[in-house]
């Protein structure tokens, strides 16, 4: 029993390492497709310089000399995300997936159409070099954010769109999904 464990644990490691050798946008897009950090390399980088980090918990990090990759608003558009009317981007949200499980969350409005979109960064670099193997090939960055840590992503895996639906009263006050 203690073998097939071991094997189990081996591989999860073996998942969570090297599914992320690329990331996928998917959802609510009419160009879902796959990019491997080769291909993010050859688009067009923005970098951003003297991040502090920042932990949820307000405990600083310590500073990273630059981090440089694409835009994800960039990559959105290049997906072209389905608005399936003029008020769908207020019910877009962007969910980022890490290999382990790790979760980050953006509105399309907070992409597309404030300062914070400026600095969410899928990223392929750190301080001039390629990612480490702790943070996986790919990783995602809000440098906007003032706890830059909550949504700092090692082994970004996936990127979905989604719409939440509508939700509206009825004549009695009942909520029901649109």
């Amino acid at each position: 029993m203690e073998m097939a464990e071991s094997m189990k644990q081996e591989t999860v490691f073996f998942e969570q390492r090297y599914a992320g050798q690329g990331i996928s946008i998917a959802g609510a897009v009419k160009n879902p497709h796959r990019l491997t950090a080769e291909d993010l390399k050859r688009m067009a980088m923005t970098e951003v310089r003297d991040l502090l980090m920042v932990c949820s918990s307000g405990d600083p990090k310590g500073m990273v000399g630059s981090y440089r990759g694409v835009l994800l608003e960039d990559l959105l558009n290049r997906a072209e995300v389905i608005l399936s009317d003029h008020h769908a981007g207020n019910r877009i949200c962007i969910v980022a997936r890490s290999t382990d499980g790790y979760i980050v969350v953006f509105s399309w409005n907070e992409l597309s159409n404030s300062s914070v979109g400026e600095g969410v960064l899928v990223i392929v670099e750190k301080n001039g070099q390629p990612l480490n193997d702790d943070e996986g090939p790919v990783a995602l960055v809000s440098a906007g954010d003032i706890l830059t840590g909550s949504r700092h992503m090692k082994w970004l895996s996936r990127i979905e769109v989604m719409e939440i639906p509508s939700v509206i009263p009825d004549e009695k006050g009942c909520a029901f999904l649109d």
